[in-house]
């Protein structure tokens, strides 16, 4: 003989469905938007993380250009600098400007330390960027 169901079936049921509604309601979809949340934080620090390393990688390449400007500059400010040095060599009488001069062999004074140094500046300052 079949049996029908009893009425405490469908009683524990309908709890269920009461529990399943209330707990996704209340619980499982603000931890959803909790997480999603947190993923798209993520991301957008992620996307300003490659930002920032790409605009670092170009400061870094632009630096690079600016560097081996002012070296190509000052290879070329370097030389009137040494014919300056020989010629006020020469006019203390250490030697011809013909002769290379070794920087450990010029011994400088205070004062020719100021105009060399005063000299480099002004050729730096010539650099354009």
């Amino acid at each position: 003989m079949i049996s029908l169901p009893n009425l405490t079936l469908f009683v524990q049921m309908g709890n269920f469905i009461v529990a399943y509604f209330v707990l996704r309601r209340y619980v499982i979809l603000p931890a959803f938007d909790i997480i999603s949340a947190q993923q798209a934080r993520i991301e957008s620090l992620n996307q300003k993380i490659d930002t920032a390393y790409v605009q670092q990688q170009q400061i870094i390449h632009q630096q690079k250009i600016k560097r081996a400007f002012m070296k190509d500059s000052l290879k070329q400010a370097i030389p009137e600098f040494f014919v300056k040095l020989c010629q006020s060599n020469e006019s203390e009488g250490s030697g011809s400007l013909m002769q290379p001069v070794e920087i450990k062999d010029v011994k400088l004074s205070e004062l020719q330390k100021k105009e060399i140094s005063a000299m480099l500046q002004d050729a730096l300052s010539d650099v354009k960027l």
